[in-house]
């Protein structure tokens, strides 16, 4: 031991590491994408090929994580001209920047807070980026108000040199792939942050609005409705049943845009802890359920029948009298990065019961080949844009890698357990069926000996005509050993 000394340097990190965290004001809700989800399929470590995978935007950059990609550099003047358009006009937009900025500084530690990782900004930095990339969100939710797209279209057509909006005027096919990259779990500014800009921002328009459209009517809630209507289109399922967020009582905090998404996917109350600081969830009943199902192909063998659910909302899978009935998926480019982070956001967001999980490990069961994901085109269960059959194939088998979960909470263990029983009970009767039509007197099972040995002789015949087809010579060697006629003569 040296002295004191090394016992007061050890005290004094441990002392560090106690309020290393002082500075949070919640638990954070904004995560970097595990290691293990992001590497599993990378034998090396290749930065052209890891940052550039469905966790990654391809567009633009939200929030501090990805800030520094050069790739992403381009949309930041857009991001400008859009802030500009925002902010109303030449006399009014001073004083509107001035109160954003004032809102946004008193919003900083909260939304430092929300990340997972200390961010290495200055207070003035950060700031900045919140309010850029807040309106940017607010921008492309405030699109989808019926009247607005046009205004602020022409707005920030107006914005650029001549009237052309600058280097980057968003194209519809833009606007889809930019709504990807806001879903992305890395990607994301907390929502608070959206809201605020949204009520300072957003009302002189619709007064606009009002002027040609006097029915317009801005609720306390826009802002979700406007996000569902949004991202409707990115929804796994098939978008033409009712797909509406929970009554706002039941989502008293939404933490971000994925989270919000997510909500729209898995009903609240049974797919997410709403209430901070609970991880209460739904428990199966089942002791030992099980975690496996027959895939598709011998599901039907046993008699199964398979039906697409055109009236269920995604999750909602039912086993009933033999029928298996499956909510319409479709297979889409975008389809593998969403569910990707809605699986990456389950995994790190304590209180979500891992549904979307546990619906990807169920479609994997199913699915083991690409004539699985034929039956189930076939059915209309799946509706595939993704290539083909072995793609769709590989998404299914590839979803579940490095996941994990507590099976005894899956919500599915009961239809686990159904089909299960009733694959098991089909089996048992074809085995009785076979033994009373065809073993049941000794001379039925003379009669299959006998074609089996028949069937087996045929086989090995067969084998041997067809090597001595293709190995010609290896024959006549073996025939060379012998003396010839003419030899025995002399």
């Amino acid at each position: 031991m040296q002295g004191g000394y090394w016992i007061e340097s050890m005290k004094k990190r441990m002392e560090e590491a106690a309020h290393c965290n002082s500075w949070r004001q919640g638990r954070a809700t904004i995560f970097k994408v595990p290691t293990n989800l992001r590497w599993w399929n990378m034998k090396t470590y290749d930065s052209r090929v890891i940052h550039n995978g469905p966790y990654d935007p391809k567009y633009v950059s939200i929030g501090p994580y990805h800030r520094e990609n050069s790739r992403l550099q381009k949309m930041e003047e857009f991001k400008w001209r859009m802030l500009r358009v925002l902010l109303g006009g030449d006399r009014d937009r001073m004083t509107h920047l001035e109160k954003c900025l004032e809102e946004m500084e008193k919003l900083e530690v909260r939304a430092r807070s929300s990340y997972s990782e200390a961010i290495d900004m200055c207070s003035k930095e950060f700031v900045e980026m919140m309010l850029l990339d807040g309106c940017f969100i607010v921008f492309i939710l405030a699109r989808e108000i019926k009247g607005m797209r046009k205004i602020l279209g022409d707005k920030l057509r107006n914005a650029g040199p001549e009237g052309d909006g600058g280097l980057i005027a968003p194209s519809n096919f833009l606007w889809g792939k930019l709504k990807i990259d806001i879903l992305l779990l890395e990607n994301q500014i907390p929502y608070f942050v959206v809201e605020t800009l949204f009520e300072l921002l957003v009302p002189p328009f619709i007064n606009e609005v009002r002027t040609f459209q006097p029915d317009i009517i801005l609720g306390n809630s826009a802002p979700n409705d406007l996000a569902v209507i949004a991202l409707k289109g990115f929804h796994p399922g098939k978008t033409e049943v009712p797909l509406n967020l929970p009554p706002n009582h039941l989502i008293p905090c939404i933490h971000h845009l994925l989270h919000l998404f997510y909500l729209f996917i898995v009903p609240a109350g049974t797919g997410t802890d709403q209430h901070a600081g609970t991880d209460t969830v739904v428990q199966s009943e089942l002791t030992n359920p099980p975690k496996w199902i027959p895939c598709v192909t011998e599901l039907q063998t046993a008699g199964v029948t398979l039906k697409a659910n055109k009236d269920k909302k995604f999750l909602d899978v039912t086993f009933c009298d033999g029928v298996l009935e499956i909510p319409v998926l479709g297979l889409y480019d975008r389809t593998e990065p969403i569910l990707r982070n809605l699986i990456a956001f389950e995994q790190c967001f304590r209180g979500t019961e891992y549904k979307v999980t546990y619906y990807t490990f169920f479609m994997d069961c199913l699915v083991n080949a690409p004539q699985d994901v034929s039956i189930l085109q076939k059915n209309g269960i799946i509706i595939n844009w993704v290539n083909d059959e072995v793609e769709a194939a590989r998404l299914f088998n590839e979803l579940g890698i490095q996941v994990n979960c507590d099976e005894e909470k899956n919500y599915l263990s009961d239809i686990y357990g159904d089909l299960n029983e009733y694959y098991g009970k089909k089996k048992k009767k074809w085995m009785a069926m076979l033994w009373r039509n065809y073993f049941d007197n000794p001379w039925s099972i003379t009669s299959i000996i006998g074609a089996f040995i028949l069937l087996l002789l045929a086989t090995t015949q067969t084998a041997f005509a067809i090597n001595s087809y293709y190995h010609p010579r290896q024959s006549s060697n073996n025939l060379s050993q012998y003396p010839n006629r003419n030899s025995l003569e002399k």
